[in-house]
């Protein structure tokens, strides 16, 4: 049963590799705020992620591909796209405990996390400094303890491939929780 949960999951990161998602870094400690107000109106992804909790692009990717899915197959449980998101990135339902999770974690620096028009994109680059980088370089701030204790993960010397398996597999398990 598990190695068939694997090979889904693997078969969703290969869908995951041709999301046109944007990514920056930025210290800017007001980042989410500022942020909000420039996509506020837009239906799409702007997300403020401290980067100590980020093992790798696909860790990002996956919970944009299933927010995609929430509001195509109508199991969303947000209005906002971008609340949706970090629903799957914490692997919960509960809006108020996947802000807690971030909030805990929160200090710089930040990835921002679009999945908007590159009009908004642009516009988020203007209020924010932020430097924009390539997914496959995410990782190098990680904090692997910080993603054990975000992900309530045992304090084990798993390795940091096995680690990312595993938190992938919880965000794709969060599929779950949405259809409740």
């Amino acid at each position: 049963m598990e190695d068939e949960h694997v090979k889904k999951l693997m078969q969703v990161l290969k869908l995951s590799e041709g999301l046109s998602y944007r990514l920056c870094r930025t210290l800017d400690s007001e980042a989410l705020e500022k942020a909000q107000s420039v996509s506020s109106s837009e239906k799409c992804v702007v997300q403020v992620i401290p980067e100590r909790i980020v093992l790798g692009w696909r860790q990002l990717a996956l919970p944009l591909l299933l927010t995609r899915e929430s509001y195509l197959k109508g199991y969303s449980v947000s209005s906002k796209p971008s609340i949706q998101y970090i629903l799957f990135l914490a692997a919960t339902r509960q809006i108020s405990k996947a802000v807690e999770m971030l909030k805990e974690f929160s200090s710089p620096p930040y990835i921002i996390v679009t999945d908007c028009s590159k009009e908004v994109y642009e516009g988020i680059k203007e209020v924010i400094n932020c430097e924009e980088i390539h997914p496959t370089s995410l990782g190098g701030g990680v904090d692997v303890e910080a993603v054990k204790s975000f992900y309530g993960l045992e304090r084990s010397d798993a390795d940091r491939e096995s680690l990312e398996m595993t938190v992938l597999t919880k965000i794709s398990s969060s599929k779950l929780l949405m259809r409740k």
